[in-house]
This record gives C-alpha cells, sequence and structure tokens, in this order.
C-alpha cells in the first residue's frame, strides 16, 4: 500500500454536507424515447421474466447504446448461459456497435468463466477496469457456479458479495438477467429463488413479459414493470395506480439487412398489460411433460448444454424444463459441473480469451485447489497485483457438517429409521441430524448431491416423504 492514500474507515459525512446534499440516484443507462432511462449505475439491477420474452436483447441493446453514444464507455458481458462470443458479437454488431470498438480491450469485453477461481480473476481485473455497464448473464447459471442454491438467502447473499456487488461499487450499472418460478404465487411475487434477490437489488428490478414474440427476421416487443425501484427514480416517470407500474415497451426492429433497431417506449398509461404472471394452461402442460421426460433420464441431467445434447430440445425448452425439473425433485447443479468442461482455471476450453493482466491464484487457501481439482499454477500468472481471494461456499463449515460425511450419516439413519414402504418425514431427519451436530444446509444438500444410494422426495412441502431408492425399486419400476 505504499503511496497509496489509505481507503477511509466511515463515510465521510463532512464533505457530504458542506455543500448542497447531491440529488438522489437517477437511472443513466437504457434511454426511453423521452429522455429518461431505466437502469441505474453503480447498482445491481434486475431483469426477469419467462424464456424467450427477449431479455437478453434488452441488455445487450443498453450496452450497445453506451458503445455507441460514449467513446470513453467500457462494456463487460459476463455469458454464464453459453450464449457464445460469436452470438453476442453478431448481435452488439447488428445493433451498430463498430468492429473495431468490440475488438478493442479497453472499450469491450467477453468472457464465459469456467469455474469460480476464474469468476474470482475476472471480478478482480473487472474492479481495477471500471466498466460502464456489466451484463450477466444469467443468475440462474452464476449460483451453480459456486455450489450455490438460488433458493438460500445465504447462499445468494455470498455469490452476490463475490460477484454482483465488486462490479457495482467499481461504478458499473450491473444488468442481472434471470428467470421466473414455475409457482403461481412466486411468479406473481418475482424471480425464483430466495427474497434476499429482491432485497439485494440497489437499483431496479424489471419484470420482462412478452407482447410480441422475437423471431428471426422480424423482431420483437416486451413490455417492461418495475417490480423494484429502490430510489423511484424510475417509478415517478411511470404511470401510477399500479403495484407493478409498466416502465415502458422494448420494440425491437430488423431490416433487410439484418441490422437491428432498439426503442424503448414510454408507458403512457393506455397500454393493456395483465397483472397475472401465471403459467398458461398449455405452458403448464408442455413443462410437466418435458420434466416427465427428465425424470426418465439416466444418469439424470446435469446442465441446460446435457439436457440439449441428449434431448436434441434448444436452448429455451431445455432450461425451462431443466428449471422446472430442479425444482420438483429438490436437485441442483453438481458442485463442480463446471470444471468438468475442461481446460485450466482461467483460461478456458476453447473459447480465445484477450490477454489483459491476469490476478495471480491465492496461496493462502490450500482447500480451493483440491475442492476444483486444481493446482495453483493452472491459475496462470503474469504480474504481481493484489490476489483474488476466493473461498468455497463450503470452506466456512466445519468438517463435521460437511455434506459428503453428513451423506454418510444420513444414509444410516433413514435405513434404522425408515417407515411403511421406507418413508421418512424430513422434519424427523432434520432434527435428528442437528441434535446429532449436522447443519440444516449441509442435510439438504447431502440429500440431493451425495446421498448413495440416492433419496427420492415423495413431492414438494410439508406433505413431503423421503426415502432411499434401492435397487430392487429401480428393477421394480421396470
Amino acid at each position: 500500500m505504499t503511496g497509496e492514500e489509505p481507503i477511509p474507515l466511515y463515510y465521510d459525512m463532512q464533505a457530504l454536507l458542506s455543500g448542497e446534499l447531491p440529488p438522489s440516484p437517477q437511472p443513466a443507462i437504457g434511454c426511453r424515447n423521452d429522455g429518461h432511462h431505466i437502469f441505474y449505475t453503480d447498482q445491481v439491477n434486475l431483469v426477469f421474466g419467462d424464456p424467450e420474452t427477449g431479455k437478453t436483447w434488452i441488455c445487450l441493446w443498453c450496452a450497445a447504446n453506451k458503445l455507441i453514444n460514449d467513446d470513453t464507455s467500457r462494456v463487460v458481458v459476463i455469458d454464464m448461459d453459453h450464449n457464445g462470443p460469436t452470438a453476442t458479437a453478431a448481435r452488439l454488431l447488428a445493433f451498430g456497435v463498430p468492429k473495431e470498438v468490440l475488438a478493442d480491450p479497453n472499450r469491450f469485453r467477453y468472457v464465459e468463466p469456467d469455474d469460480r477461481l476464474h469468476m474470482a480473476r475476472v471480478i478482480a481485473d473487472l474492479t481495477d477496469w471500471r466498466p460502464d455497464v456489466a451484463v450477466v448473464d444469467s443468475l440462474g447459471e452464476l449460483m451453480p457456479l459456486y455450489g450455490a442454491n438460488s433458493y438460500s438467502g445465504d447462499d445468494f447473499t455470498d455469490v452476490n458479495a463475490r460477484v454482483l456487488k465488486p462490479l457495482a461499487k467499481a461504478g458499473a450499472a450491473v444488468l442481472v438477467i434471470d428467470h421466473l418460478s414455475k409457482g403461481a404465487d412466486s411468479r406473481n411475487f418475482g424471480p425464483v429463488g430466495t427474497a434476499a434477490k429482491r432485497r439485494a437489488i440497489g437499483g431496479v428490478s424489471l419484470r420482462v413479459t412478452l407482447k410480441d414474440a422475437f423471431t428471426p427476421g422480424s423482431g420483437g416487443a416486451a413490455y417492461l414493470k418495475v417490480n423494484k425501484d429502490r430510489h423511484g427514480g424510475l417509478r415517478e416517470h411511470c404511470p401510477t395506480g399500479d403495484r407493478e407500474p409498466l416502465a415502458g415497451t422494448f420494440i425491437m426492429r430488423v431490416f433487410n439487412d439484418n441490422t437491428l433497431t432498439g426503442e424503448i417506449k414510454a408507458a403512457d398509461g393506455t397500454e393493456n398489460v395483465t397483472d397475472d404472471h401465471a403459467l398458461s394452461s398449455s405452458q403448464t402442460r408442455d413443462v410437466a411433460a418435458d420434466v416427465a421426460v427428465l425424470d426418465t433420464l439416466d444418469p439424470p441431467p446435469q446442465s441446460k448444454r446435457d439436457v440439449c445434447q441428449r434431448m436434441n430440445w434448444g436452448d429455451s425448452r431445455a432450461q425451462t424444463a431443466l428449471k422446472a425439473w430442479r425444482e420438483s425433485t429438490g436437485r441442483t447443479v453438481p458442485k463442480n459441473q463446471h470444471e468438468a468442461h475442461g481446460g485450466s482455471a482461467g483460461t478456458g476450453s476453447s473459447t480465445p480469451y484477450m490477454s489483459v493482466p491476469a490476478v495471480p491464484a491465492p496461496q493462502n487457501s490450500p482447500e480451493i485447489g483440491s475442492d476444483l481439482d486444481l493446482s495453483t499454477e493452472s491459475a496462470g500468472t503474469q504480474d504481481e497485483r493484489a490476489s483474488a481471494t476466493v473461498t468455497a461456499l463450503d470452506s466456512r463449515r466445519s468438517d463435521e457438517s460437511r455434506p459428503q460425511s453428513t451423506a454418510a450419516w444420513l444414509s444410516e439413519w433413514m435405513a434404522a429409521n425408515a417407515g411403511p414402504g421406507g418413508w421418512v418425514k424430513p422434519g424427523d431427519v432434520l432434527a435428528a441430524g442437528m441434535k446429532a451436530g449436522h447443519k440444516k444446509h449441509a442435510i439438504m444438500k447431502a440429500k440431493r448431491l451425495y446421498a448413495d444410494p440416492p433419496i427420492e422426495s415423495s413431492g414438494r412441502g410439508r406433505e413431503s416423504h423421503w426415502r432411499i431408492i434401492r435397487t430392487t425399486d429401480t428393477e421394480d419400476a421396470s
């Protein structure tokens, strides 16, 4: 820290109050046709909705506008949804971003992180680079990268602190894409998973609903509704009277030369937008049928890409079905799924990444290498900048509460206490486990990921029961 000013411990309120108070934060990214904007800088903003409603198009259009209209602007796309660099570049070029801008690493960066170590190095680099816009697509794929559960408030808070908040504190308008749950009540509330997501949004949370389907060659349109606006800077310029006021309509048009234009038309109060966000009966039937198909796969589906390859489904169908299947079975993504794609940490297996100063892998945390099955040398270092501290989610827990060891206790207890048909009440399991020194989240994680033989659920909610799946059960079913 030699030669650098120390970071102040507290905010300088004297300096703040020495003159006129600054105005409250106002959105500054994503300009509507009336001159007002929809997303806040220095904040985490959320864009959520069903698949194929234009969420990614909206965020990339905002990023493209910033790159085109501000010659000093910087944009990063963190692609967790495997859209790929080719598709991302093609969309931005179609919106009018010059090739030389996308090719300039001082203006634009794209990354598809392989694992949490790679992500930590990326975030450490980006906090120095200070992007104006950071698109994170999507939260549903970011959480499993850290072995995190979308329904756990603690897990989300941890991932938010590692990835999203540092980008916002570096000055970026962080545009995070997320999805809707399949439950009718939770769909009306907001995005899939824990309420901690909504609490953590420091900017605006926009619900995206389809107006006109986004199709190749014809564009599309989507309604943008304000689910949350912490500072009120967007809501004050929206029609009043609705719980989720309409912020505007995103309209994308396609021309003969495949160029695209986008526009956010400000709401004028005449639009007829429903407040009922439940799945239609046809959507429910289609998703239920796909979930039933996924339930028959052996081995179980591991990722959206796995489902696409095995079922020959498109990205949207695979993603919707996989999320619904995970919700119905209580399963989550295997902890090291992203490491299974091959390649060293931080380098990627096939995607060429531009050369930027790397952040060394931490030398004081031997658990990281063993957790990711990586050596610290595989991270690759180029200089002696400050290390990025990476701690696996489980590293805070005692050895006794790790799911791997908890799984052995769980199998023994269930075998010894099974009722008629082999079923036990989850409440009894959790009570006995916590009495034996195991933590609740460790028991749940062991049940989902590590139990051998595996454990099935009879359903969800208070009436659910668990039982061990025996080999004879599988043989009888066949």
